[in-house]
């Protein structure tokens, strides 16, 4: 209850200095209208807006008509209140209403303070040094309360002499000292008293909106809920103070910053936004709305920005509409990148091109002269950086490589030796989408190593094939973990039959693990698709999908050859649900190499594993602790059944048992459990 107490006090302070500034007064703040006496009631709003338009044509056009009906509603008693009201209003009022205004002054009974406050705020807007005696004259009278006051405030408002208070003798003195001046020394002394006034309130009315501004932070600041706090951000957001709007726009950024998202209403307030009459608060506008990312295009921003002039304040919305690639922002995509390359409109440019990039990757098409244009742009854009700063940027690139033609293409490739990283970046990007782009990116790598971590970001994000994988595979000159991590970073975008096939073409081990580590996270059944099993009445299983069993068995396989038993049976085990599906004989052999490397030979024995496959278990185990016991099953199982080669290969490992010392087996890496 304080703090409303406090503000609301604020805010009936800020009313009354306004009340004293003149039309045009700074920081925004218009001066108060109506009369300031509660007991005179308000003009009805036909009779008002009627005498405001009849002064301003008798004003400005200087037209007799208007005039005459302006005096008809001063002297009518309909009218009379509307009259006053619209003469008080006007910063300059004519001189003809003078005589009028001084009959009105010195008629008034002395009880009607509430209709003679309203003359005398009439008069202080005649800057003519008999309205100035009027109001003295009225000061000296006998009148006093409200009237007085408001008689006191006209000559404070006419002169800007607010040091002067209600003091009929200090006025007398001063106007006797300006009295007979000549007509543009007089307007000299009066604009001079005005400006210093309107200097002095503007100071006022800055420590006024400071301590407001406080006083809202803490109003923030105490509000725990979030409900609270959003009713209070959209309120500071929609409220008729710019300060306090800008206020707004700075705590809805402090409350997104720690990652909390105000509702909707802060959304709606901060539309409103972006038709505000500051550059400044409809550019933080555009921002938010970024920010705040609604799901539903904002039809409030395609608006403004159709309006928009401001260049500053054009690149912030374009960089929000392009959330929304649509065509509605052609013409002003074209209107901005053909802006003058210069100063402040070099950044609207930049964000135009960047949108019709965005377009463009959205599927939507310009044709003919538009198509042309744009085109143009971008050559120029990227001319006048010289091919190394904002030439390079993502829009510029991008539009180059749509819609340009093969030398642009090429010039875009340039930037690839660029120095700068960003270039390098951005024409990677750009290039990776198109084919022809793809083939002078690839080129660009092959010839500089250090070009493959982007070029595999740009391919990945873009949609790489087998044989863009392929060639970057080839590149020499580059280390294996960061070839690796690049080849991992493609393998993860292809398709998983054009996975297994660059696996297979793989010569290093390691690098064909990394790249086969897909499988393990790629569902092996085929979507809504099953098989019977035991006839028309037996159960039903997932139909496994060729590439990802072929590539969980090379996986397992290439394992092995890494030393890696326990993982060799862990991509095994996922094959379990399809088993009975896909080729038992390799399974079971991989299976069973994997299980006599680990010691688990009572575990092999159950399942069919081929012959070679339990001499390759042997050979494997062979320097192992347990390498005798599987020489022993070998022979048990399989006697003299074996042929030649099989034989030899048993007799080799038996000589090295007989020589070689033993060591512990390997131990199950990656947690892995034998099944149940």
């Amino acid at each position: 209850m304080a703090m409303i107490s406090c503000v609301s006090k604020m805010m009936l302070f800020m009313a009354g200095i306004a009340a004293l500034v003149p039309a045009a007064a700074p920081c925004g703040i218009q001066p108060t209208r109506g009369p300031a006496a509660a007991g005179w009631s308000e003009p009805e709003g036909d009779a008002l807006l009627r005498a405001r338009e009849l002064l301003a044509h008798a004003n400005r056009d200087a037209e007799p008509e208007a005039r005459e009906a302006f005096l008809a509603m001063l002297g009518s008693d309909e009218g009379h209140r509307a009259a006053l009201r619209a003469a008080a209003e006007t910063a300059n009022a004519p001189e003809w209403l003078l005589e009028p205004l001084e009959a009105l002054a010195r008629s008034g009974a002395e009880t009607d303070s509430d209709r003679m406050s309203a003359v005398y705020r009439a008069l202080g807007s005649v800057r003519s040094p008999r309205a100035v005696r009027a109001l003295i004259d009225a000061l000296a009278g006998k009148r006093e309360g409200a009237a007085r006051d408001a008689a006191a405030a006209a000559l404070s408002r006419l002169t800007g002499r607010a040091d002067l208070g209600a003091s009929p003798s200090r006025w007398r003195d001063w106007y006797a000292s300006v009295e007979w001046l000549p007509e543009p020394e007089w307007r000299r002394i009066i604009a001079e008293g005005v400006a210093a006034r309107a200097d002095e309130l503007a100071r006022g009315l800055d420590g006024a909106l400071g301590r407001l501004v406080e006083l809202k932070r803490s109003e923030y600041r105490l509000t725990a809920s979030p409900e609270g706090r959003s009713a209070l951000l959209a309120a500071l957001l929609r409220d008729d103070i710019p300060t306090l709007r800008k206020l707004g726009v700075e705590l809805v950024t402090r409350e997104l910053a720690n990652s909390r998202t105000p509702d909707e209403a802060v959304l709606d307030a901060a539309m409103t936004l972006l038709g505000d009459r500051s550059a400044e608060l409809r550019a933080s506008a555009a921002r938010l709305v970024t920010t705040l990312a609604p799901s539903r295009p904002v039809e409030a921003l395609f608006q403004a920005l159709g309006k928009e002039e401001d260049p500053l304040t054009a690149e912030a919305m374009l960089r929000a509409a392009s959330r929304w690639p649509s065509a509605r922002l052609w013409p002003q995509i074209l209107l901005w990148v053909e802006s003058e390359p210069a100063g402040a409109a070099q950044g609207a440019r930049l964000a135009a091109l960047d949108a019709a990039a965005s377009a463009l990757a959205h599927g939507e098409r310009l044709e003919g002269e538009d198509r042309e244009r744009l085109v143009r742009a971008a050559r120029a854009s990227f001319a006048s950086a010289g091919g190394d700063a904002e030439g390079a940027h993502p829009g510029t690139s991008e539009v180059l490589v749509r819609l340009g033609s093969a030398d642009d293409r090429r010039a875009v490739a340039g930037l690839l030796a660029s120095s700068a990283a960003t270039s390098r970046s951005a024409a990677a990007e750009a290039l990776a989408g198109h084919p022809d782009g793809r083939r002078l990116l690839l080129g660009a790598a092959e010839s500089d190593p250090t070009l493959l971590d982007a070029t595999a970001r740009a391919l990945t994000r873009n949609g790489p094939d087998a044989d863009a994988f392929m060639r970057l595979s080839a590149i020499k000159g580059v280390d294996a973990v960061t070839k690796r991590d690049a080849l991992v970073l493609v393998a993860s975008a292809l398709p998983t039959p054009q996975l297994l096939a660059v696996a297979r073409r793989l010569d290093d081990a390691t690098t064909r693990e990394a790249v086969l580590e897909r499988f393990v996270r790629v569902p092996l059944a085929l979507p809504d698709a099953s098989i019977r099993t035991g006839g028309a009445r037996g159960p039903t299983r997932a139909l496994p999908r060729a590439s990802v069993a072929a590539g969980l068995m090379l996986l397992a396989r290439t394992r092995l050859d890494l030393g890696q038993p326990a993982g060799a049976l862990a991509a095994l085990d996922l094959l379990l649900p399809v088993a009975t599906l896909i080729d038992a004989a390799t399974l079971d052999s991989l299976r069973t190499v994997a299980l006599l490397w680990l010691d688990r030979i009572e575990e092999a024995d159950l399942i069919a594993g081929s012959a070679s496959a339990w001499v390759e278990g042997l050979e494997r185990s062979a320097e192992l602790a347990h390498g005798p016991r599987v020489l022993a099953w070998v022979r048990t199982r399989f006697g003299e059944s074996l042929d030649q080669i099989l034989a030899e290969r048993i007799e080799r490992v038996s000589r090295r048992l007989a020589a070689a010392p033993t060591v512990s087996p390997p131990s199950p890496a990656s947690g892995y459990t034998p099944p149940k």
